[in-house]
């Protein structure tokens, strides 16, 4: 855990074990670990269990509230905020994504702050691909990435 995140919990789930860190304000970071650690579970951390049980159960969009970004800069929050706003079994690509911030040009910051989304799966990092269709890179690797849009049936299982 980062130094302003007190609390942690633990999920499985199809794509491995989600560890879920919080502050008092909210969410702040989602990563795929090898093993749980011991759990000391907020608010925060039970109610975003719940959004991925039911995005993995019910195929649900995950609601990104009570998420606590602060810390980061205004560039990379603008680019998660953009990315909660793709939706569930869709995907775009970095320009896409440029272009939706207001920034056309920003092609390659927008793909480093996609990079350093401290939230995955509740902001949507994954649904971001190249122009060209291809799954290009994930901190939770890219097997991952094409499970979650196997998932959100982007990707036919078929091609896995």
């Amino acid at each position: 855990m980062l130094n302003n995140e007190k609390y942690q919990g633990f999920l499985d789930s199809p794509v491995g074990i989600i560890r879920l860190c919080a502050s008092d304000i909210g969410l702040r970071s989602l990563d795929i670990v090898e093993d749980k650690g011991k759990s000391n579970e907020n608010e925060h951390i039970l109610f975003h269990k719940r959004q991925l049980e039911d995005y993995f159960s019910n195929c649900k969009e995950p609601k990104a509230t009570q998420i606590d970004l602060s810390g980061n800069s205004e560039f990379d929050r603008s680019v998660w905020t953009a990315l909660t706003k793709i939706p569930f079994g869709s995907t775009f690509s970095y320009k896409q994504l440029s272009i939706a911030i207001g920034n056309p040009k920003a092609v390659r910051a927008v793909g480093t702050a996609n990079g350093r989304n401290p939230v995955l799966i509740i902001i949507p990092c994954h649904r971001v691909i190249g122009s060209d269709g291809s799954l290009t890179g994930f901190s939770a690797g890219i097997e991952i990435k094409r499970k979650l849009l196997m998932h959100e049936n982007v990707i036919p299982q078929e091609l896995f």
